[in-house]
């Protein structure tokens, strides 16, 4: 079967595991149900994932892929590196703390020790 993906590539994720931590890297994707069995399958320190809503998850996905995948920390990415995709990370955090889960929103350029 072949894509008709005009924005040139297939999105992917990548779940990696380091002394004994998992992290879930969504990649530039969209909501799908399977990330309730990623999170089932390998329980999740931290999940990295996309709330621009063009070409990607927005704020409400998102939300539901953390519901569904249940990692102890979420990180939104890829959001207001341009008009199009320009979001509150705010939103984002009030929201998934309303369903129990700990946000993290990093400053461009910051890093966290994992």
């Amino acid at each position: 079967m072949t894509s008709d993906n005009t924005y040139g590539g297939e999105p992917a994720g990548v779940v990696l595991t380091i002394d004994g931590k998992s992290l879930y890297h969504t990649g530039d994707t969209g909501l799908f149900y399977d990330m309730k069995l990623i999170g089932e399958m390998t329980p999740l320190a931290f999940m990295l994932l996309p709330i621009g809503d063009n070409f990607t998850m927005g704020i409400s996905d998102a939300v539901k892929a953390v519901e569904l995948a249940s990692p102890g920390v979420a990180i939104p990415m890829h959001y207001n590196t341009f008009p199009i995709i320009e979001v509150d990370p705010d939103e984002f955090r009030k929201q998934v703390e309303a369903i129990g889960k700990k946000v993290i929103v990093l400053k461009f350029g910051q890093e966290i020790e994992l």
